[in-house]
C-alpha cells in the first residue's frame, strides 16, 4: 500500500493566508506538513497567519510575495 502521507513536507500555498486559502494551510499543517501560504498583503494576512501558526504548533508559515514579478520574490512579514 502507498503512504500518500504529508506529515514533513512543505507544500506551498498560493494565496494561502485568508479565506480558503488559510483553511487549507491550516488543514495540512494539521496533518504534518510544512505549510508555508503566500500572499500579497502583509497587513491583511499578518493577523490570520498568526492563528494558523497559532494553531498548528507552529509548522504553518506565511511569505508575502509580489505576483507580477517574474521572480516572485520572497520576503519574511
Amino acid at each position: 500500500m502507498t503512504d500518500h502521507s504529508i506529515k514533513g513536507k512543505t507544500v506551498l500555498i498560493a494565496g494561502g493566508a485568508k479565506n480558503l486559502g488559510g483553511l487549507i494551510a491550516r488543514d495540512l499543517a494539521a496533518q504534518g506538513a510544512k505549510a508555508i501560504a503566500v500572499h500579497y498583503n502583509t497587513s491583511a494576512t499578518k493577523p490570520t497567519a498568526d492563528d494558523t501558526a497559532a494553531d498548528s504548533a507552529k509548522s504553518a508559515r506565511v511569505a508575502v510575495a509580489n505576483r507580477p514579478s517574474p521572480a516572485l520574490p520572497i520576503t519574511a512579514p
